[in-house]
């Protein structure tokens, strides 16, 4: 079963992971720093939340084709080659704790969001796609820090 942010216990196990993390801590690939990340992150799922307006970048392929691939059926971006949508790299990082502080509570509002908002190229999602999207984007991040 792939993990989602809506299930209690994969949002508990990838808050251990983000606290396992300093900011410091070197990616493995991309050019993010660790508190970039935390921004970035943070954002798609403000994204998710309907907090961040987007522009629809979206086609009839990624649309049906995609969220089908990536989300369903877990199929791994090229790390370091795909182009995030801008507005998923608003947030400036400020202080760490405070940001680190920022995610979690993104996340546990994702835990129980039941409204649905558009994603710049997958286009309308449901709140249990967005869970299941979030995590696996979280999942992908975290992996390119070590954690």
């Amino acid at each position: 079963m792939p993990a989602s942010l809506q299930r209690s216990e994969d949002l508990a196990e990838f808050k251990r992971r983000i606290a396992g993390l300093e900011p410091d801590t070197r990616g493995l690939w991309g050019t993010m720093d660790a508190h970039q990340m935390l921004c970035h992150v943070s954002d798609q799922i403000r994204v998710a939340l309907g907090d961040l307006p987007t522009k629809d970048r979206s086609s009839l392929f990624t649309r049906t084709v995609l969220p089908f691939l990536i989300i369903r059926l877990g199929m791994e971006p090229p790390k370091g080659k795909v182009k995030t949508a801008p507005e998923m790299k608003t947030t400036g990082a400020t202080d760490w704790e405070a940001d680190r502080e920022a995610l979690y509570g993104l996340m546990d509002r994702m835990a129980v969001a039941t409204e649905t908002t558009r994603h710049p190229m997958f286009g309308l999602l449901s709140a249990e796609t967005w869970g299941l999207l979030s995590a696996r984007h979280l999942d992908y991040h975290l992996r390119q820090f070590g954690a």
